[in-house]
């Protein structure tokens, strides 16, 4: 398994670099984890999630056939004030796996959020944006489960 990930990076971007990063490797699956940066430069969850559907759409008719894995948007304590619209993007993302079979969408906020909705601040470096060790390895938990459910039957 390749790891063709970016950092910093917005939705559009994983779409402009799809065919130089995802396509020509004919992945057998993709985990989508993008959108936290396109809301905290100001886009709206609708043009997020419209350009999101421009990703699938394109992976979609690229590598037919191949499933996507979205990654929900992670609660961060530098962005609380972008927590109400990456919710409305989750919802929107939610709703939209469950009528393309190839969409997965995996849950996170349980294992990494408080009984409150809060980030735990624990799962944070000092720039209060990025996962420290405690913090990927409580992501990876959630996540490494539902790609060996689904990918090594």
């Amino acid at each position: 398994m390749q790891n063709h990930g970016f950092g910093g990076s917005t939705v559009n971007d994983c779409v402009y670099y799809a065919n130089r990063l995802i396509v020509p490797y004919k992945p057998e699956a993709i985990v989508f984890y993008a959108g936290t940066n396109d809301i905290a430069f100001g886009y709206s969850p609708a043009v997020v999630y419209a350009r999101t559907l421009d990703f699938i759409s394109y992976i979609h008719k690229a590598l037919p056939g191949t499933p996507i894995y979205y990654i929900e948007q992670t609660r961060q304590p530098k962005r609380n004030k972008y927590w109400k619209k990456m919710k409305s993007l989750n919802s929107k993302m939610k709703k939209y796996a469950k009528i393309d079979p190839l969409v997965t969408y995996i849950d996170t906020r349980k294992a990494l959020n408080t009984k409150k909705d809060k980030a735990r601040k624990q799962y944070f470096v000092k720039d209060k944006l990025h996962f420290n060790s405690k913090g990927y390895a409580v992501w990876t938990s959630v996540i490494r489960p539902v790609l060996y459910r689904d990918l090594l039957k």
